[in-house]
């Protein structure tokens, strides 16, 4: 296991790709409270690197 973290104009687009340079086996992505905000653009992010990934993608909220 480890954990990373990218920097990007496009972050989706980064974590998509860096799993597919590294060969992720599963993204953990925590997800912010309802934030009326602040949810709505993560949504896009979060959906897009569902779409993108090659492998599992999991978002938690605590």
């Amino acid at each position: 296991m480890s954990f990373h973290v990218l920097e990007a104009m496009d972050p989706a687009t980064r974590i998509a790709d860096f799993a597919k340079d590294n060969d992720a086996s599963l993204i953990l992505i925590g997800a912010s409270h309802k934030l009326p905000n602040k949810v709505t653009p993560w949504r896009t992010s979060m959906t897009k690197i569902v779409e993108e990934a090659p492998c599992s993608v999991h978002i938690v909220r605590t």
